[in-house]
C-alpha cells in the first residue's frame, strides 16, 4: 500500500509532464482511451489540456461505443462538465447510447 501511495504521489506531481507528452499522440485507439481516463482519475490533467485532447481524440472515434465510453470517463475525470451542442455530446447523441452505458460500466 505504501508504494502505491509513493506511486501515486509521483504521478500527481509529474501530471503536467505526463499530460504534455500526449499532445503528440497522432491517434488515440480504445485501450489508450481507457488507461487515460483511469489515469485522469488518479491525476487529471488541467481542464484546458483535457478538453484540447478530447477534441483531438474524438477525431478518431466518433462513434465507437467503447471509444466513447473512454471519452466520457475521461473527460468526467477529467472534470469536464458535458453541453449541449460540444462535440462529445454530439457523438454520444448519435451512437448506440445502450452500448456506450454497458461499456462506460467497464471503465468505472
Amino acid at each position: 500500500a505504501e508504494g502505491a501511495a509513493d506511486w501515486l504521489r509521483q504521478i500527481q506531481g509529474r501530471s503536467k509532464e505526463i499530460w504534455d507528452l500526449y499532445d503528440s499522440v497522432p491517434s488515440a485507439k480504445r485501450g489508450f482511451l481507457r488507461d487515460c481516463a483511469e489515469l485522469a482519475f488518479a491525476s487529471p490533467p488541467t481542464q484546458e489540456k483535457a478538453a484540447k485532447l478530447l477534441q483531438s481524440w474524438l477525431q478518431d472515434a466518433p462513434t465507437d461505443p467503447v471509444a466513447l465510453a473512454a471519452l466520457v470517463a475521461f473527460a468526467g475525470n477529467s472534470g469536464l462538465t458535458p453541453r449541449r451542442g460540444e462535440e462529445l455530446t454530439k457523438c454520444v447523441d448519435m451512437a448506440d447510447k445502450a452500448s456506450v452505458r454497458e461499456e462506460l460500466t467497464k471503465c468505472v
